[in-house]
């Protein structure tokens, strides 16, 4: 049962995640520790020419991406 002031269920799926992830905003050794994570991945996949095209067109913002949507560990 959902309370009636309750609107996140009216936003789009990627609109609430945004309002839910903007609350719990993250300290800053964690957003280093992400940026660490994705430089890592970032290396460990540029010799791979898929990737390196990628990272060719779209930089850092690729590889946010693949990093937020994969789960792998630190």
């Amino acid at each position: 049962m959902t309370s009636d002031n309750d609107d996140s269920s009216t936003l789009p799926p990627g609109e609430h995640w945004e309002q839910l992830r903007s609350k719990y905003s993250e300290t800053p050794q964690e957003q280093e520790r992400q940026m660490r994570a994705r430089l890592r991945l970032r290396e460990r996949c540029l010799s791979n020419p898929w990737y390196a095209e990628q990272d060719r067109k779209d930089g850092m913002a690729f590889w946010e991406r693949l990093h937020d949507k994969a789960v792998l560990s630190d």
